[in-house]
């Protein structure tokens, strides 16, 4: 319950630190985690911008250089919008993951 709390915690504004004594608890391999996750959700918020299920689904392709994410809109809806609020989310995924996330 303590890791989903602070998945949610972190997948808004301010990334995981040390100082936060909830996550400086953690051990390393669960703090990896709530980062992963929390980078993860930031961006799947992202692809749900406009709340109107406009993304049906992602396909991910990780080239260990390189994580890209395509969305697949729903019967062809513009999802240009949702592309660019995931991209402004990316940075923590990226900075966890130590490779460029790429969206299309």
């Amino acid at each position: 319950m303590e890791l989903i709390a602070l998945i949610a915690r972190y997948h808004r504004k301010s990334e995981p630190r040390s100082k936060h004594p909830e996550f400086a608890t953690l051990d390393s391999s669960d703090q990896h985690l709530v980062r992963v996750l929390a980078g993860l959700l930031r961006v799947a918020t992202g692809l749900d911008r406009n709340h109107a299920s406009r993304v049906a689904s992602v396909e991910v392709e990780d080239s260990k250089q390189r994580l890209t994410v395509r969305a697949v809109p729903t019967n062809g809806a513009d999802i240009n919008l949702e592309l660019y609020a995931a991209a402004q989310r990316k940075d923590l995924l990226e900075a966890v993951l130590e490779v460029p996330v790429t969206l299309s």
